[in-house]
């Protein structure tokens, strides 16, 4: 066998290597528009630290019984990203970049979610910052205290959580904007108050209680609703 033919079995080789891993990787995707990036670590980047900011836009369909309640919300993602220096917005192919891979861990239904990008260089930082913005409409599960029925004031939570490790990825409160919350367009108001208030700040959870040898960044969203006096419904 000559030299240009043992090249070109090698090559052919290659090749079907390739498939073959193109193909393992995308029957491991949890769906098809999931993209695989790969960690900052391994192409000599540093920690990421993703600011969060809410606006929750309806909040409501509060279940004793199920022990769940609705909302949607816009929730902005930001981080500085070193590896689109000197590009613009219309040039970038956001599936092919790195993503904070956001799972929202007590949902029971995600029914709607939007997303956007944007990318915004701030004065005389020629390292851009990305918003990722999204638009989410759910239910999510939350335990419900109700010890104190009928006087009951209840925690209504939504978690995010990253599948990047913390020592890789962590959320932190974007300061920049103060978190907020419509009152107007709660839909429990026959039975509860809403609060004027949002209280939002990454959960620090040890890596024994999350049964994994890793820690996971996780990121709560909390309004409170008050049952309303008079009110006796139990569902």
């Amino acid at each position: 066998m000559d030299n240009s033919l043992r090249i070109e079995n090698a090559l052919r080789k290659l090749e079907n290597i390739e498939s073959l891993l193109k193909e393992i990787e995308a029957n491991s995707r949890s769906s098809d528009a999931e993209v695989w990036h790969k960690d900052r670590a391994a192409i000599g980047g540093e920690k990421v630290n993703v600011g969060v900011r809410v606006n929750i836009l309806t909040v409501g369909n509060v279940d004793n019984v199920k022990q769940e309640f609705t909302a949607e919300f816009f929730v902005i993602f930001s981080w500085k990203e070193p590896t689109l220096k000197g590009m613009q917005r219309e040039d970038v192919v956001w599936e092919e970049h790195w993503d904070p891979r956001v799972l929202f861990a007590n949902s029971v239904t995600i029914d709607s979610l939007l997303k956007k990008h944007y990318l915004i260089y701030e004065p005389n930082d020629e390292i851009p910052l990305v918003k990722m913005w999204m638009k989410v409409s759910g239910t999510f599960k939350e335990n419900l205290e109700l010890n104190d029925f009928p006087f009951d004031k209840q925690e209504l939570t939504v978690k995010l959580m990253s599948d990047w490790p913390v020592d890789e990825m962590e959320f932190e409160k974007d300061m920049s904007i103060k978190d907020s919350i419509r009152t107007d367009t709660f839909t429990g108001d026959q039975e509860w108050e809403l609060c004027k208030h949002v209280v939002s700040a990454p959960l620090y959870q040890p890596s024994e209680l999350a049964g994994s040898h890793k820690t996971y960044p996780i990121y709560t969203i909390s309004c409170h609703v008050k049952r309303k006096p008079g009110s006796s419904q139990s569902s």
